[in-house]
């Protein structure tokens, strides 16, 4: 990422509490990982200190229009919508100007999962401006642990017993 572009077209610009979403048409799995990484910005004078780039998994994305939240943090806010989310100050990350990795924001679903799909969330949390990039979402399942590992490991804790 080489900076930012005079007209805005190389990457996301929000502004004063604002919020885009994007729903990934995929369903969530039970039992996997999710990891949404990005680039945030530091845009001058126009990313204060103030401000939070605001980045969130979501389940589902049927209320956001619907509910007209006033800003991110009202999304955010909603636990029945979001699973994980995450802030960075993005003047700490990187020099004015340019874009930084933020730390990677991390969830692990359980066994069971609502019937909805992965949404990704992106807000400004705050004043001034928040500027996202190389936006990316894996998904890892699990592995499951197998019968005969399990039944291995259970022989040698009745071995270590008898000694």
């Amino acid at each position: 990422i080489a900076g930012f572009s005079a007209d805005g077209t190389d990457h996301v610009g929000i502004n004063f509490g604002g919020y885009i979403w994007q729903d990934t048409g995929v369903a969530l799995q039970p039992n996997t990982t999710y990891t949404l990484s990005l680039a945030a910005g530091n845009r001058g004078g126009q990313s204060n200190a103030a401000n939070a780039t605001t980045y969130s998994i979501l389940a589902g994305a049927t209320n956001l229009g619907v509910a007209n939240y006033a800003t991110a943090a009202d999304v955010v806010a909603d636990n029945a919508l979001t699973l994980a989310t995450q802030t960075v100050n993005a003047t700490t990350l990187t020099a004015a100007g340019s874009f930084a990795e933020a730390p990677p924001l991390v969830f692990t679903t359980g066994a069971s999962v609502p019937a909805q799909n992965v949404v990704i969330f992106l807000g400004a949390d705050g004043l001034g401006r928040s500027h996202f990039d190389n936006i990316r979402l894996d998904a890892s399942p699990i592995p499951e642990v197998s019968t005969s590992l399990l039944g291995a490991l259970a022989g040698l804790v009745l071995l270590r017993r008898r000694r």
